[in-house]
C-alpha cells in the first residue's frame, strides 16, 4: 500500500526501498492517539530475523499494487533481499508494533548537487492501513530525517491512484508541489507521479514544534 519511489532488480535490488547499517538505529517511541490503549510504534533496522513478518506483506499483491516492485514469490528471494541490500543501505527501518514488523520506511539521502535533500518511501501491512500506523511511521522519519541526515529538504513520489498515501503525506505537512507526467515505467505502463515536498523550514514551523 504505502511507498513511494521503489524498485527491485533481479530479487536484489531497487532504489529508494531504504536503508539499514547506519548510527540512527535508536528511534524514540512515537505515541499514536487514541481514545483507550495508545500502541507504541518504533523504527528499527530491518534484518534477516524479521524475514517472517517481511514475508507477511512483502507477498502481499494487494500492498505492492502502488509499488514500483512486484510481490515476492520466495522465502528465498526474500531473504537474499534483506541480506543484501538491507544490510548495505544507510537508512533502511522496520516500522514495529510490540516486537512485531508491520512494514518499513526508507530515507534516501541524494549524492554531489542533490546531497540536500532526501527521498522518502514507506509500506505498512494490509491489515494495519487507516489506523495511524503509517501516520506515526512518517512523523518520526522526518523528525530522525532532519535532525540526523543534515537535510534541508524530504519529498515523496506517488502514483496518482495511492490516495491513503497521498493523505499520509498531508497529514505530515508535506506539501503537494504537482504532477510529473508521464514521469516512470510502472510495471510495464508508463505512469504519472505526484510529488510532495516538505523543507527543514517549513518542518521546524509547523510539525516540528
Amino acid at each position: 500500500m504505502y511507498n513511494v519511489a521503489s524498485q527491485k532488480t533481479s530479487g536484489i535490488t531497487y532504489k529508494g526501498f531504504l536503508k539499514l547499517n547506519s548510527p540512527i538505529n535508536l528511534i524514540t517511541p512515537v505515541h499514536i492517539p487514541n481514545h483507550t490503549h495508545p500502541p507504541t510504534i518504533t523504527l528499527t533496522p530491518l534484518s534477516i530475523n524479521h524475514l517472517e513478518d517481511f514475508l507477511e506483506w512483502a507477498t502481499d499483491d494487494e500492498v505492492t499494487k502502488h509499488l514500483l516492485w512486484n510481490s515476492y514469490s520466495s522465502p528465498s528471494e526474500a531473504k537474499t533481499f534483506l541480506e543484501t541490500v538491507v544490510a548495505q543501505h544507510p537508512w533502511f527501518k522496520a516500522i514495529c508494533v510490540d516486537k512485531k514488523i508491520i512494514g518499513s520506511i526508507t530515507l534516501d539521502r541524494g549524492t554531489g548537487c542533490k546531497s540536500c535533500k532526501a527521498e522518502l518511501g514507506y509500506v505498512v501491512a494490509k491489515k494495519y492501513w487507516s489506523r495511524g500506523y503509517g501516520t506515526a511511521a512518517v512523523k518520526e522519519a522526518l523528525r530522525t530525517g532532519f535532525k540526523e541526515l543534515d537535510v534541508e529538504r524530504i519529498e515523496a513520489l506517488v502514483d496518482p491512484d495511492n490516495i491513503a498515501s497521498q493523505k499520509i503525506l498531508e497529514k505530515c505537512g508535506f506539501v503537494r508541489e504537482g504532477c510529473l507526467a508521464s514521469y516512470i515505467l510502472h510495471k510495464g505502463m508508463l505512469r504519472d507521479r505526484i510529488i510532495f515536498g516538505i523543507t527543514r523550514d517549513h518542518y521546524l514551523h509547523t510539525e516540528g514544534k
